[in-house]
């Protein structure tokens, strides 16, 4: 009885322990984020699978090679005697031993089946970099949707200040029904962008968790990063300073822009990547992306594909040893008991040569010709994708710095101006209504500054993705 108490106490603990365990949120940071999704992501346990299936798959084609041990065993009635066993009952064993000492089928089809393990790889390595770029992009748009729920709050607590400032007017006879209505559409305007932010966020965890390899809705997670580290990024920061020298430090005492800014612009923005630096990443895209090494891998097993076809027109060369009733592939000998077997034994040279197949050799040829060309363009028109993709990165982040540089200096004069508008409404010289303007200015500010960080960061992904590497050198 006690045992049975003790027993049921031990399942609660765990139990409950596995209650508060699951109830606790997962804490990831961007690094934390990525060694999770590599480790459970599903598609790349499912190509680690492949992986291993094409190496055992690769086994099987060298054991082709390697001698062959068969074992048969008959046993058989007649109506008349055998005249070689003497008797109407038969039985008769059979061992056979076989090596192949040329065979092209063979010799190719370990070749063929490396490359098999080579395209596996390539494709994992491939998934593993799809899936660090959804998890880096996915982890910081959850942490701007954080950030965007943040200025939608804000934009809220301010609306409705300013709508109780209309309300407590209109109960001292100061202002009409009209403007104490028009106050609070403005703050409901701004509850439905506050809502959408919400649904925003919501989404995009569930998105992060899939690409960790959870099912949405399953566990908690927070972030530990509370902003996202442009300035930590050397290959940004120095460029982040260039497109800088479009604004002034005193936005507060004139124009943000600097004089002749159209003009500068255009001059910084066509130079922010020079000629070597856009060689330099076309280079290491062309080296390095894991997309563009499959399509090489498959290329190359098209190559020893023509190779394999005009391997038919060798001949095939093997060696048999066998020992029993039948010692070699013309002569069989029964016995007529299960005790008195026959194992003679016999060693042969097996050779054979296909010297005309109606052409079918010759159709196989030029098919697996065609199918190489087909490869070849392929390779060729990934080659020009690569650099498309790299040259699409560049042009993004060009502009995403461009945005993030304007909002970032906007967002600092939107604030000034929302402080100055305050003074203005405590005196008198504006409205409510005007204030709410500077209110208005300055969120939209603040989420174009957000958004443009986001879209800076998602950019230098997406180059790195490009490229298919770890870290762009400045």
């Amino acid at each position: 009885m006690h045992t049975k108490w003790y027993v049921m106490k031990y399942i609660c603990l765990v139990l409950l322990s596995s209650l508060l365990i699951a109830s606790e949120p997962l804490r990831l940071s961007l690094k934390d984020a990525e060694q999770l999704a590599l480790e459970n992501n599903k598609l790349l346990l499912d190509l680690k699978e492949q992986i291993s299936a094409a190496s055992s798959y690769k086994k099987e084609k060298i054991s082709k090679w390697l001698p062959q041990l068969r074992m048969s065993y008959f046993m058989y009635q007649d109506t008349i005697e055998n005249p070689l066993s003497g008797a109407k009952s038969n039985f008769l064993t059979h061992i056979g031993l076989t090596q192949q000492l040329f065979h092209s089928d063979t010799y190719f089809g370990i070749i063929l089946s490396k490359y098999g393990v080579q395209l596996a790889h390539d494709l994992y390595t491939s998934a593993v970099n799809d899936v660090l770029l959804a998890v880096r992009t996915q982890y910081y748009k959850v942490l701007t949707d954080y950030h965007l729920i943040d200025a939608a709050e804000e934009h809220v607590a301010l609306l409705n200040q300013l709508a109780q400032q209309m309300r407590d007017r209109y109960e001292i006879g100061t202002s009409i029904e009209y403007n104490v209505n028009q106050s609070m559409v403005a703050v409901s305007n701004a509850l439905q962008t506050y809502y959408s932010a919400r649904k925003s966020l919501k989404n995009d965890v569930d998105a992060l968790s899939k690409v960790l390899g959870f099912t949405p809705g399953e566990l908690e997670i927070t972030l530990t990063e509370n902003a996202i580290p442009l300035e930590e990024i050397p290959f940004l920061s120095s460029k982040i300073d260039r497109v800088d020298t479009l604004f002034t430090s005193n936005g507060d005492e004139g124009p943000i822009y600097t004089p002749f800014f159209p003009g500068k612009e255009r001059s910084i923005l066509a130079h922010l990547f020079t000629h070597p630096e856009m060689l330099s990443l076309n280079q290491k895209a062309l080296a390095s992306n894991p997309v563009l090494h499959k399509i090489k891998t498959e290329f190359s097993i098209a190559h020893e594909e023509v190779k394999a076809a005009y391997g038919a027109y060798a001949p095939k060369l093997s060696i048999s040893a066998n020992a029993g009733g039948i010692p070699d592939p013309f002569e069989f000998y029964p016995s007529s008991r299960f005790s008195n077997m026959k194992f003679d034994a016999g060693v042969g040279l097996n050779f054979s040569w296909t010297l005309f197949d109606s052409f079918g050799r010759e159709h196989r040829v030029q098919r697996a010709k065609y199918k190489k060309n087909a490869a070849r363009f392929r390779l060729e028109k990934e080659q020009q994708e690569v650099i498309q993709d790299v040259r699409a990165q560049i042009h993004s982040l060009e502009e995403s710095m461009a945005q993030f540089t304007s909002a970032r200096s906007n967002d600092t004069l939107a604030t000034q101006t929302l402080y100055q508008s305050k003074e203005q409404l405590e005196v008198g010289y504006i409205d409510i209504f005007d204030y709410q303007i500077a209110v208005n200015g300055l969120i939209q500010a603040k989420t174009a500054a957000i958004e443009a960080e986001f879209d800076v960061i998602k950019a230098y992904y997406g180059l790195l993705h490009a490229t298919g590497g770890e870290k762009i050198d400045e």
